[in-house]
């Protein structure tokens, strides 16, 4: 670590409104984790409807700050994926085939 940066850790729990919503988005985005720079460590876990995520940092605060921007981008896009294909799966009909043609 160079003599001005900071060490921090965070701890981020996040909320979701069911069990299934917060395990698709915790699925599409664990992967994501892998492998990391030195110095940094981020855990994430998911119990019932919350996904917590604790990130260690010995980058310095811009290294901390952008890697919790990106963690908050990959689960904004998780989200409006997991919404997009929950109401396209709602459009189907009970056979299971769309409603739009081809």
């Amino acid at each position: 670590m160079k003599k001005n940066e900071i060490e921090s850790e965070i701890e981020i729990i996040l909320e979701f409104s069911e069990k299934d919503i917060a395990e698709k988005i915790f699925k599409a985005i664990n992967p994501d984790n892998k492998p990391l720079p030195k110095g940094l460590k981020i855990d994430s876990w998911i119990n019932n409807k919350k996904i917590f995520f604790y990130i260690e940092c010995k980058r310095g605060l811009y290294s901390l700050l952008s890697t919790i921007n990106d963690i908050f981008e990959m689960i904004t896009l998780s989200e409006k994926t997991v919404a997009y294909l929950t109401s396209y799966h709602s459009l189907a009909s009970p056979s299971g085939t769309s409603l739009h043609s081809c």
